[in-house]
């Protein structure tokens, strides 16, 4: 996948979404579309982290998203590059069971670079 995703134009997020999303098909799980207002409240938490310099779960991760919310999830990471940080996610129990979690239906993910170091955060949710 890395080799792949080298030699396209995708921007990092973009990135983290098709990794997701291939990691879910490979254990037979439905492609996770995007949702703007959790990539908004994915990008906010990674942007917190960076600037903080640690690693934190979101207080409030699906604030602003409209309709029912039966369940959700937040994965946040810190690596050289998105495959990293999604090898690492896929490798810790609790955070591979979000990515694979079938009930989910849409995600959010927002990435920072700072201090040499890509800050990344995962939403998950489905809806009622």
């Amino acid at each position: 996948m890395a080799a792949l995703l080298g030699s396209c134009a995708l921007s990092e997020q973009q990135q983290g979404l098709v990794l997701v999303n291939a990691d879910r098909a490979v254990h037979q799980r439905r492609t996770l579309p995007p949702s703007r207002q959790l990539q908004a409240n994915a990008q906010a938490q990674a942007q917190r982290m960076a600037a903080s310099g640690r690693l934190f779960h979101s207080s409030a991760p699906v604030t602003g998203v409209t309709g029912c919310r039966a369940s959700w999830g937040e994965n946040v990471g810190v690596a050289s590059s998105p495959d990293s940080v999604e090898r690492a996610l896929m490798n810790s129990p609790p955070h591979r069971a979000n990515i694979l979690n079938p009930a989910y239906d849409r995600v959010g993910i927002g990435m920072v670079r700072s201090r040499g170091k890509l800050w990344m955060v995962q939403i998950f949710m489905d809806r009622c």
